[in-house]
Formats: C-alpha cells, structure tokens, sequence
C-alpha cells in the first residue's frame, strides 16, 4: 500500500468555512495526510473590520486537524481579501518545508503571503494546487481587463492543477488555459449538517412561532432575510426597494406611475418598471437583515421611507445564523459581485429557497428556478420584486422548497469536495516521485 499523500494547505489565517471540512478530511480521508498552515490569527478587532463590532467565531477553528499557525497576528494586519498587504509573512516558506509536502494547496494570490507560499513551492520543486472562487464576471473592465488577463494568465500557469468550486469557476479555468486532466470538480461548500441541525429546533410550528417572536416577527408574515454586510457591492438598497413594492401590495391596487428610487451610489434614477397593482391583501413582509457595514444608515433610512417593515439583528454568528434561517421564508442575496456567496449553502442546507443576482458566482450551481429559488437580473429592482411574488406565492399555496434545497446543498458536501481534492493530489504527486519532493523540501 501507497502511504497517505502529505497535503499542505495555506491559508493567510482560520476562517469558519474551512475548518468543518478540514475536520472532515482528517477523520475521514485516511489517502491524504492533511497539515494546515496560517499565517496568522486575527485578533477580534481585526477579524470584525467591515462586520461592525470585535468578534471571535463561535465555532472551533483550529481543533480537530492538525495546524499550525505561523506567526501570531500584529497591529496593522488585515485578513481580508481586498487587502493584497493586509497579511504579509515571509515565514511561510519555513513552515511549508517544515511540512515536508508532496502537495500543497493554496487558494489564490489575493495575499502577498499566498504569492510567497507558490515562489517557495516552485523553488522547492513541490507540486501546487489551486482552488479559488474568482470568475469571469469578477474580472474588471476597461483598460484594466487586458492588464488582468496577463496577469491571471501568468500566475495560473505556476500551478499544476486546479479545483473548481462551481461551474463559473471551471469557465474560468477553461478560459486561461487549464488543461483538462489537471481540473477536478471539488465543490464549495459549508458543514450542511450542522446547519441543517441547529435549524431543526426552530423548525416545529411551536419553534418557529416562538423564534419568530424573539425577532419581533409574526406567525403568519413573509419573511425575507438578507445575511451579510451591508456595502455597496451587496446592493441591500434594491432589496429594500423591492419589498417596499410588496408592501404596497397588501393594502390591494395601487395605480399611477412606477416609483422612482434615487440610486446615490450610481447617481442615477432608477426606476421599478413593473406597476405595483397585485390586487390583493396578503401577511406582511418583513424584511430580517443579519449583518452590519458602511451601507447600514442609509438603509435604514432607505426602509424608514418607503416603510418597510425591517428587523435589524445585526451580525450574528454562526451559532446564531440556523434560527435566522429557520424563521425566514426567502434569502436574497442581490449582489452585483459575489465570486460564490456561502450564505446560500448554509440557507439551502436548512430547506430554505434563495433569490440571487445572476452576478452571484453559485447561481448556476445551486439555484433552479422554481425549485430552490430564483435568478434575477442585478440591479433590477422590478424584476427582484417579481421573483420574490413568485416565491411568497408558491408558499402561499402550500408549496414547500425543503425537500428540494436540501438534495442541492448536499451535492455540495464535504465528501464531494473531498473526493476532486484526493484525485487532484494523485494526479499532480505523479509528476514528482515523493521521496525527491520531501527531501527538496
């Protein structure tokens, strides 16, 4: 028998989404040998930049696998990934050798310490591995397209296979030149059972109503959530304007003009084209935001004036997340960039349907209209407004999603991310006998 693979996987510092499935890989892929290198560990402060307040995930991070964390975390570090400089450690060259790998895995250059972690690779001779969300929809435009391609171009052809999370991202690999026996198929994904799990309670006609009632909601109200930070990127605003729309609704017809939203990001109007005329009386809607950022008091301003009814939870944490998705009817997530958007595993898992932009990276692999959500064009608000009637009156009608959103998140599980990441680690440790590539190291 092959002794077990030594895997080492780089990460600028332990997020919540990783470590259920590097439990995962521990316990149960006997083939790979798995170590875990961080760069650093972010103090509360630094890890609630953008979130609104200091926190530390309530969930463990660092147990369960083995990990090393290089350097403790010093003042002026940012982990996140808009911030190239924010996590600069030129020790991760030792802790990689250290390791002594047969493969390594890092996902992506967005850190100077992750560039760092591939020259040292390349220097030692040890295979690379890539896995990585962007997409072509996240590429700039203009002038700076042509500067990307070179530059993405460049930097994917120092690795020597590659893990596509979603179908947007193999396009993307496809589009620079990935060869297709160097492609696996490893999904993205969150810890569906635990989610599914810390749902359940809050899933009983008592606890739904009793949960309900902690967030000063209604038994009978439809219920939209949107989960994560309110920034522009997120485009909070246009789901704010569409359910004002479906407040409109519950008083019966409403004639005369479309209303027209002042748009201060882009400096434009923009207009709902859709008439506001659904002659009906239905529950209220009630919009619950789990999240906080820059964007928050010109939302709240935005839903004090169209009067939409808005429960403002701010962050929660992940402990906390399964009772908000478990109250809810709908996630939106009406983003116009998001390389993935996680929160709609984590939803799905719970048998709760979404509405996303066609901008949000997992929409063609977790999103069949009708059947775990809808798809809408971002930034029309009309159109969202449309997609949400479409779900509040399938639910209105008796009809569940769960069933449905449930069989989707699983495809995307720890044993099929797993699964593409021991055949990608097969394939690029043939190419160097693993004795040589230890003894590089």
């Amino acid at each position: 028998m092959m002794p077990p693979i030594k895997l080492t996987i780089v990460m600028t510092h332990p997020a919540q989404y990783f470590a259920p499935w590097f439990r995962f890989i521990a316990a149960n892929c006997s083939d790979l040998e798995l170590t875990v290198l961080y760069a650093t560990q972010p103090t509360a402060e630094q890890q609630g930049v953008g979130f609104g307040k200091a926190f530390d995930w309530d969930v463990p991070l660092t147990e369960g696998y083995r990990c090393r964390v290089v350097r403790q975390s010093q003042a002026g570090d940012n982990v996140h990934s808009d911030s190239f400089w924010g996590v600069n450690v030129p020790e991760i060259a030792g802790a990689i050798a250290d390791s002594k790998p047969d493969v390594v895995l890092i996902g992506g250059w967005h850190s100077v310490t992750q560039l760092r972690a591939l020259w040292a690779c390349r220097r030692m001779g040890v295979p690379v591995l890539y896995r990585g969300d962007t997409n072509l929809n996240s590429a700039p435009m203009g002038w700076r397209r042509p500067v990307w391609e070179t530059k993405t171009g460049f930097l994917l052809r120092r690795f020597d296979g590659f893990l596509a999370v979603g179908k947007r991202a193999e396009e993307y690999l496809r589009h620079f030149g990935a060869a297709t026996d160097r492609v696996f198929a490893s999904p993205h994904c969150v810890d569906n059972q635990f989610f599914a799990q810390a749902a359940a309670e809050f899933q009983t006609p008592a606890g739904r109503i009793a949960a309900r009632q902690e967030f000063g909601l209604g038994a009978d109200d439809f219920v939209v959530l949107f989960v994560g930070k309110l920034e522009w990127k997120k485009r909070p605003l246009d789901l704010i304007r569409a359910l004002a729309c479906a407040e409109w609704q519950r008083y019966g017809t409403v004639s005369g003009s479309a209303p027209v939203f002042q748009d201060s990001h882009i400096g434009k109007n923009q207009v709902a084209t859709a008439p506001c005329s659904v002659p009906m009386v239905v529950p209220s809607t009630h919009l619950l935001v789990a999240g906080a950022g820059p964007l928050e008091s010109e939302c709240r301003a935005e839903a004090e004036r169209l009067g939409v009814l808005t429960v403002w939870a701010g962050f929660l944490n992940q402990s906390e997340m399964s009772k908000a998705f478990a109250v809810a009817d709908c996630l939106v997530l009406p983003s116009e960039s998001e390389t993935w958007g996680l929160a709609v595993n984590e939803a799905l898992a719970t048998g709760l349907p979404c509405i996303v932009s066609d901008r949000v990276g997992c929409a063609p692999d977790l999103i069949v209209p009708g059947e775990t959500g809808e798809i809408f064009s971002m930034g029309d608000v009309a159109e969202l407004r449309v997609a949400l009637e479409r779900v509040r009156q399938r639910i209105a009608n008796g009809h569940s999603y769960s069933a449905a959103c449930r069989a989707k998140a699983d495809e995307s599980s720890f044993a099929a991310a797993t699964k593409g990441l021991l055949a990608a680690c097969r394939a690029v440790a043939k190419s160097i006998p693993r004795a040589v590539t230890r003894a590089l190291a």
